[in-house]
């Protein structure tokens, strides 16, 4: 097994972006294939019926084909159109053991894939010949499948904590108290997010079934366990992904409710610059991505390009691509850049991103453990910036603050880091129907409940169909069943509440109580109080 605890720093080499700091970064490049997945179920009982799957061999088996099954449904759900890719190679499951179900190896998933596709389920299938390396095989869900409506349960990763290598290939790593703590702030973080209620309260979101959709995107809300990516070693990227909130664009995430409470989203200003410039011993003034004659948010682009990329070809590459091909306009813009940072010039070309990644996670990190962990406060962390209800804004800013001084060190404008958020505005909302389940009552009426609220992974039982909608279905196909009328289930009314601290806040305040007791007991009976010599 690698060390990789001694391999922290990212090699500097010219080569294809190995040091990408995103996780699933497939979502924003509709050019790569969706990775097969393992982490969607769906109720063993109704899916065998509807998809007429055969009973297998062994019961590993049976669980890794309806793994694979509930996966390319949600993909057809969820990216149409969009490939989906998979190994063939045993060397790629052996090096993915500690974050697979048990079971899911070459063998178990090739043969699922491979009576899938004789079924007719999955389509336009390239099975790559051994020897073939550097293009998975990959194919394409049978669109039908989009159709099919099952209930399905979204289950957190079998770790909290990943570990890829320089190339971006999931890897074992050696546990660890360090990496124990760090897992245990995920789960604890995860449980108060699985009791909060996350409603997006935007124009234009309408639920389908489990799914919210406005206009062309398409969210699953009970996306809400949190796990941490970290990139070649423990101070290398780390940031916090899962959840469903990350995936919504930034001009409607100021429509959060929390617990029934409008928030405001809080973030870092110029988060990497800024770090790159304290380490420097010098303070950033003004607008790192001010660049005279370019537009802001090229400036900004370019500037993360230039930190990230191994060489400056690379980042030139880069940079052009994002221009539309325009290389002797990256080349400018790229100079116009060293010129307005000359002092920090020695950041540019030099696989510093994920580094820095490495201590933005650590302020997120911090952050999560004193709002939500220690005060039970639902956050919801995007990278950066932080979502949180309006009551708690003012909290969270200063824990930003002292969370960047802590890692990165004192700053002599402490008042610049943080944005000021920008405050939510009431909407109307037509997200079911004509109904605006906001609106007061009327008299005698019964009010609508929210067809947005997310429910929890961890309330859902996924093998079990009750109280789940039942739908009518009629075959397209000889195979795929077509959904011809779905139900939302009804909700009942639930008044606007705090949710109960979690277990573990409860049993740490238990704890406090009990030993202040003890304390307070042991010092009544001292000699001063209880007339002893």
């Amino acid at each position: 097994m690698p060390n990789l605890l001694a391999t922290e720093q990212p090699h500097n080499s010219c080569k294809p972006s190995g040091w990408h700091g995103y996780d699933d970064h497939w979502l924003e490049d509709p050019t790569r294939d969706r990775p097969l997945s393992h982490r969607w179920r769906m109720p063993q009982l109704e899916l065998a019926k509807a998809l007429s799957l055969p009973k297998m061999k062994t019961k590993t088996l049976t669980e890794v084909l309806h793994l694979v099954s509930a996966d390319i449904i949600m993909s057809a759900r969820m990216h149409p159109g969009r490939r989906v890719s998979y190994s063939r190679s045993d060397a790629f499951y052996k090096a993915r053991r500690q974050y697979t179900p048990a079971g899911y190896n070459l063998k178990n998933v090739t043969t699922a894939i491979d009576l899938l596709e004789k079924l007719g389920y999955i389509v336009d299938h390239d099975r790559r010949p051994p020897g073939r390396r550097g293009t998975q095989s990959s194919f394409l869900p049978n669109p039908s499948l989009a159709m099919l409506l099952l209930p399905a349960v979204h289950e957190p990763p079998k770790a909290e904590i990943i570990m890829k290598d320089a190339d971006g290939n999931v890897v074992p790593y050696e546990d660890s108290g360090r990496v124990h703590d760090k897992r245990e702030i995920v789960r604890k973080v995860n449980e108060v997010l699985a009791s909060a209620e996350i409603v997006l309260d935007a124009e234009g979101v309408v639920a389908d079934g489990p799914w919210l959709r406005k206009g062309d995107y398409v969210m699953y809300p009970a996306l809400k366990s949190l796990y941490r990516v970290f990139n070649g070693g423990w101070r290398l990227g780390g940031r916090f992904y899962g959840g469903w909130w990350q995936g919504v664009k930034s001009e409607d995430r100021k429509f959060f409710l929390l617990d029934g409470e409008k928030t405001k989203e809080v973030d870092y200003s110029q988060i990497h610059p800024r770090i790159i410039y304290a380490e420097a011993g010098i303070d950033l003034v003004g607008d790192a991505y001010d660049i005279p004659g370019y537009d802001r948010n090229l400036c900004k682009a370019a500037f993360n390009i230039l930190v990230n990329a191994a060489c400056y070809l690379s980042a030139l590459g880069a940079l052009t691509r994002d221009m539309n091909g325009d290389r002797r306009g990256a080349e400018a813009l790229i100079e116009a850049i060293k010129a307005r940072h000359s002092d920090v010039a020695k950041y540019f070309h030099s696989s510093a991103g994920v580094r820095l990644q490495g201590l933005d996670s650590r302020m997120a990190e911090i952050v999560l453990t004193e709002m939500t962990v220690k005060r039970g406060i639902p956050v919801l962390p995007v990278h950066d910036s932080f979502i949180v209800p309006e009551s708690h804004r003012e909290t969270l800013v200063r824990l930003m603050k002292d969370a960047f001084e802590k890692v990165v060190g004192k700053t002599g404008n402490r008042d610049k880091i943080v944005k000021s958020s920008v405050g939510n505005t009431s909407v109307k909302s037509s997200a079911y129907s004509d109904t605006d389940y906001k609106r007061p009552a009327r008299a005698g009426a019964p009010r609508p409940s929210s067809p947005l609220a997310a429910t929890s992974n961890r309330e859902t039982d996924p093998s079990s169909a009750a109280d789940l909608p039942v739908a009518g279905t009629v075959a397209s196909s000889p195979n795929v069943p077509v959904v011809l009328d779905a139900v939302m289930p009804s909700e009942p009314t639930k008044p606007v509440r705090r949710t109960p601290a979690p277990d573990f806040l409860r049993r740490a305040r238990d704890e406090a109580i009990a030993e202040w007791q003890a304390r307070t007991n042991r010092h009544s009976c001292e000699p001063d109080h209880c007339g002893g010599e």
